[in-house]
């Protein structure tokens, strides 16, 4: 019998476990959206090579994840350059545009919040949305894609690479 409920309450652990995270996340999502205006509409463009969104983050506060505006969760995404900005095209979440004047610096990374990656693997996108300063990080799937996607960016938007 004692072998039975000690298994019954290490059941119970991992639903409250989940569910305290998403009520934490949710939670933390009202009060970014609550200073985090709505996003600029997406705005397609000259198509860079597919890549992976992996992030965005607060620049004061690197390991705080920016859940606002569906900015959460990683996952593949389609990147375009046009005279506005820079369009970003997730699978599964609103797509956005940085626009072109809003961009501060582009860059290169090593890891963000839960990723690591080969030397400079992530390419970093310093933004401002709302008065907040932003980094996004994006992967792209090669060395080749990568280099690509910097050099069209940092030419057809005239930002530059730090």
């Amino acid at each position: 019998m004692t072998r039975e409920l000690i298994g019954f309450i290490a059941l119970l652990i991992v639903p409250a476990m989940a569910l305290i995270a998403y009520t934490a996340v949710r939670r933390r999502r009202r009060a970014q959206e609550s200073v985090i205006e709505p996003l600029p509409e997406f705005k397609v463009g000259e198509a860079l090579p597919d890549s992976l969104y992996v992030s965005t983050v607060f620049t004061s506060s690197p390991l705080e994840r920016v859940w606002a505006r569906g900015l959460g969760p990683r996952g593949r995404a389609q990147v375009s350059i046009s005279e506005s900005g820079l369009g970003i095209a997730r699978t599964g979440e609103a797509s956005f545009t940085i626009p072109s004047a809003s961009i501060q610096r582009i860059g290169t990374s090593t890891a963000t919040i839960d990723k690591a990656v080969e030397r400079d693997g992530l390419l970093s996108i310093s933004w401002t949305h709302s008065g907040i300063d932003l980094i996004t990080q994006l992967r792209f799937s090669s060395a080749a894609s990568h280099q690509k996607a910097l050099d069209t960016i940092t030419t057809k938007l005239g930002v530059r690479f730090e």
